[in-house]
């Protein structure tokens, strides 16, 4: 019976090995831009075949950029928060939405954050698969001693 549970276990994961987890955005509201508002995927770049959407600046490029354009940084030297911000991207590379995922405790550190992100609206696309996909890509947004930090 050992052997059969063994063996079992050792082909569940063989099977679990060749699948693909692929993380499919719920659409609540319709987004102007998108190719198709039912396939909107968070591409995992750890899993074969997904390719995050790029922008041309790094990530680095895009720290510093928004260390020297966000006035409330410079505001508020001392402050320390976290939020969330996703953009939507589509399948030609064109972000066509931005919105806070988690907020910041200040509305205006969110307006700004959003309004700099807004310029960002070339990317190169997200790809499954080799095709280019519709895709929600999200950046954590540290500030510890009125620096800010981008994660993922």
């Amino acid at each position: 019976m050992k052997h059969i549970v063994l063996v079992s276990v050792f082909l569940l994961s063989l099977n679990a090995a060749h699948a693909q987890f692929v993380a499919k955005v719920m659409m609540e509201q319709e987004v102007p831009g998108l190719c198709s508002q039912k396939d909107v995927y968070t591409l995992l770049p750890g899993f074969k075949g997904q390719v995050e959407p790029e922008h041309p600046l790094t990530k680095e490029g895009i720290v510093q950029k928004l260390n020297s354009a966000l006035k409330f940084l410079k505001e508020h030297p001392k402050h320390r928060d976290t939020g969330i911000i996703g953009l939507y991207i589509n399948c030609e590379g064109r972000m066509v939405k931005s919105e806070m995922d988690r907020k910041t405790s200040s509305s205006d550190l969110d307006a700004q954050l959003l309004t700099f992100f807004n310029t960002l609206s070339a990317w190169k696309p997200g790809t499954l698969n080799g095709q280019a996909v519709d895709t929600y890509k999200m950046f954590t947004v540290h500030i510890r001693k009125g620096r800010l930090t981008l994660s993922p």
